[in-house]
């Protein structure tokens, strides 16, 4: 797909938030729904865990300062992937992060555009999908064309919400997990939470850049990464230890 050159990509990403910590592993994009979501200290933190463990970081919203001005709620589907996408597409221009591989985190409402872009789009070089309370159950369509590791983060969730999780990811061909904090992250994140998600976030990735380096020199063989559909409960939900 060639680049999208009619956006405007600095508008989603004004002022830059791009962290580059020594000697990077991958860059991962982190797609946020609007401006104070961005700037918001908790996400920050997460950057830091990210680049703590060397992972280069650019945040970006699916809103513009004018859109967010004229508070406008969310640029809608089809509009968020191909923000995504134009994300993706002008890293050619950056020569510091250009030949990096990517990672894709997509939080709140961003999260289905993140999904669509990744399924629908053929991001280039993109390693793995973590999505932050994606309500992945509305987009099944979407997950079933997914071809990378994908993590999925809820907050705190009932029986029903885990339900129609696992129900939307039934079909994925993807590697995927599910993963089930104890805090919740909506509509403010609970103590703990952005430390729970950053640490789980962080897991993924390291675990799935080698899955990715292991497909790469295993393609000759034929082998396939495993799958991994489980949710996993929350501490409180497990069976205490005796």
């Amino acid at each position: 797909m060639p680049p999208l050159t009619g956006f405007p990509v600095s508008a989603l990403e004004a002022p830059l938030l791009l962290r580059l910590p020594s000697q990077p592993r991958a860059l991962v994009l982190i797609a946020h729904p609007d401006i104070p979501s961005r700037s918001d200290a908790g996400h920050a933190f997460v950057a830091d865990v990210l680049n703590a463990h060397r992972y280069a970081t650019l945040a970006f919203s699916l809103l513009t300062a004018d859109e967010q001005a004229s508070q406008a709620t969310s640029p809608g589907m089809v509009q968020s992937k191909l923000r995504v996408r134009a994300m993706f597409d002008s890293l050619a221009a950056r020569p510091e992060v250009r030949d990096m591989p990517l990672a894709l985190i997509g939080i709140g409402e961003a999260a289905q555009g993140c999904a669509a872009a990744a399924a629908r789009l053929k991001l280039p070089r993109l390693t793995s999908l973590v999505l932050l309370d994606g309500r992945a159950d509305q987009v099944p369509h979407h997950l079933v064309r997914l071809n990378v590791p994908t993590l999925f983060v809820l907050g705190r969730a009932d029986a029903r919400r885990q339900a129609l999780q696992r129900a939307a990811t039934r079909d994925m061909v993807a590697r995927h997990r599910t993963e089930v904090l104890r805090q919740r992250t909506e509509p403010r994140p609970a103590r703990g939470a952005l430390e729970a998600f950053a640490c789980a976030a962080v897991a993924w990735l390291d675990d799935n850049l080698g899955v990715q380096r292991q497909v790469a020199g295993s393609a000759a063989g034929g082998h396939r990464p495993s799958s991994s559909p489980s949710i996993a409960p929350s501490e409180d939900q497990r069976e205490p230890q005796r």
